[in-house]
Protein backbone atom coordinates (compact mmCIF):
# COMPACT_ATOMS: atom_id res chain seq x y z
CA UNK A 1 0.00 0.00 0.00
CA UNK A 2 1.48 3.36 -0.96
CA UNK A 3 1.73 6.31 1.39
CA UNK A 4 -0.90 9.02 1.04
CA UNK A 5 0.78 12.22 -0.16
CA UNK A 6 -0.33 15.34 1.70
CA UNK A 7 0.29 18.95 0.59
CA UNK A 8 3.16 19.32 3.08
CA UNK A 9 4.92 16.32 1.49
CA UNK A 10 5.26 18.03 -1.90
CA UNK A 11 8.55 19.70 -2.87
CA UNK A 12 8.05 22.46 -5.45
CA UNK A 13 10.59 24.81 -6.97
CA UNK A 14 10.64 27.41 -9.70
CA UNK A 15 13.36 29.87 -10.68
CA UNK A 16 12.79 32.29 -13.55
CA UNK A 17 15.16 34.97 -14.78
CA UNK A 18 15.58 37.26 -17.74
CA UNK A 19 19.05 37.00 -19.29
CA UNK A 20 20.89 40.32 -19.02
CA UNK A 21 23.35 39.26 -21.74
CA UNK A 22 24.88 36.06 -23.19
CA UNK A 23 26.46 34.91 -19.92
CA UNK A 24 25.38 31.38 -18.88
CA UNK A 25 22.45 31.39 -16.46
CA UNK A 26 22.26 28.90 -13.59
CA UNK A 27 18.79 28.39 -12.14
CA UNK A 28 18.24 26.67 -8.79
CA UNK A 29 15.40 25.20 -6.77
CA UNK A 30 15.01 25.45 -2.99
CA UNK A 31 17.62 23.91 -0.68
CA UNK A 32 16.55 20.67 1.01
CA UNK A 33 16.23 21.36 4.74
CA UNK A 34 18.36 19.56 7.36
CA UNK A 35 16.98 16.15 8.28
CA UNK A 36 15.05 15.74 5.03
CA UNK A 37 15.44 13.81 1.78
CA UNK A 38 13.51 14.69 -1.38
CA UNK A 39 12.69 12.36 -4.25
CA UNK A 40 12.68 14.53 -7.38
CA UNK A 41 10.09 13.22 -9.83
CA UNK A 42 10.22 15.86 -12.59
CA UNK A 43 12.55 18.67 -13.71
CA UNK A 44 12.23 20.96 -16.70
CA UNK A 45 14.36 23.86 -17.90
CA UNK A 46 13.19 26.08 -20.74
CA UNK A 47 14.30 29.17 -22.59
CA UNK A 48 10.83 30.29 -23.69
CA UNK A 49 12.18 33.03 -25.92
CA UNK A 50 14.84 31.44 -28.13
CA UNK A 51 15.32 27.84 -29.30
CA UNK A 52 18.62 26.18 -30.05
CA UNK A 53 20.45 26.72 -26.75
CA UNK A 54 22.55 24.18 -24.87
CA UNK A 55 20.61 23.24 -21.72
CA UNK A 56 21.64 21.23 -18.65
CA UNK A 57 19.87 19.61 -15.69
CA UNK A 58 21.57 18.61 -12.46
CA UNK A 59 22.03 19.57 -8.85
CA UNK A 60 24.07 21.74 -6.53
CA UNK A 61 25.90 19.93 -3.73
CA UNK A 62 27.78 22.28 -1.42
CA UNK A 63 28.30 24.91 -4.11
CA UNK A 64 29.55 22.44 -6.74
CA UNK A 65 27.32 21.84 -9.76
CA UNK A 66 26.83 18.32 -11.17
CA UNK A 67 25.05 17.72 -14.49
CA UNK A 68 23.25 14.49 -15.43
CA UNK A 69 21.44 15.58 -18.60
CA UNK A 70 22.50 17.88 -21.46
CA UNK A 71 20.74 18.94 -24.65
CA UNK A 72 23.23 20.41 -27.12
CA UNK A 73 22.57 23.46 -29.26
CA UNK A 74 21.45 22.54 -32.76
CA UNK A 75 18.48 20.51 -31.61
CA UNK A 76 16.01 23.37 -32.14
CA UNK A 77 14.62 22.60 -28.66
CA UNK A 78 13.32 25.27 -26.32
CA UNK A 79 13.72 23.06 -23.24
CA UNK A 80 14.62 19.68 -21.77
CA UNK A 81 12.99 17.57 -19.10
CA UNK A 82 13.79 14.63 -16.89
CA UNK A 83 11.11 12.47 -15.28
CA UNK A 84 13.51 9.91 -13.85
CA UNK A 85 13.62 9.76 -10.09
CA UNK A 86 16.63 10.86 -8.07
CA UNK A 87 17.20 11.92 -4.49
CA UNK A 88 18.52 15.09 -2.89
CA UNK A 89 19.73 15.22 0.70
CA UNK A 90 20.06 18.02 3.22
CA UNK A 91 21.73 21.13 1.79
CA UNK A 92 21.39 19.99 -1.82
CA UNK A 93 19.21 21.62 -4.47
CA UNK A 94 18.19 21.02 -8.08
CA UNK A 95 19.94 23.15 -10.71
CA UNK A 96 19.77 23.91 -14.42
CA UNK A 97 21.87 25.90 -16.84
CA UNK A 98 21.05 27.76 -20.04
CA UNK A 99 24.29 28.29 -21.92
CA UNK A 100 24.81 31.54 -23.85
CA UNK A 101 21.24 32.82 -23.78
CA UNK A 102 20.26 35.73 -25.97
CA UNK A 103 19.89 39.00 -24.04
CA UNK A 104 16.36 39.32 -22.60
CA UNK A 105 15.57 35.60 -22.98
CA UNK A 106 13.26 34.32 -20.24
CA UNK A 107 14.81 31.19 -18.70
CA UNK A 108 12.86 29.03 -16.24
CA UNK A 109 13.44 25.93 -14.09
CA UNK A 110 10.47 23.93 -12.80
CA UNK A 111 11.02 21.09 -10.35
CA UNK A 112 8.63 18.79 -8.46
CA UNK A 113 9.20 16.07 -5.91
CA UNK A 114 8.11 14.47 -2.66
CA UNK A 115 9.69 14.58 0.80
CA UNK A 116 10.54 10.99 1.74
CA UNK A 117 11.95 11.85 5.16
Amino acid sequence: MSKEIKPGDVYVGEDERKAPDTTNIVLKGPVVDPGHVVEITAMYVIDITTANKTLRLGFDRGGSLYWFKRQAAGSEAYGIQDKGKFYLGPGERPAAMVESPTANDVCTLYVRGVYVS
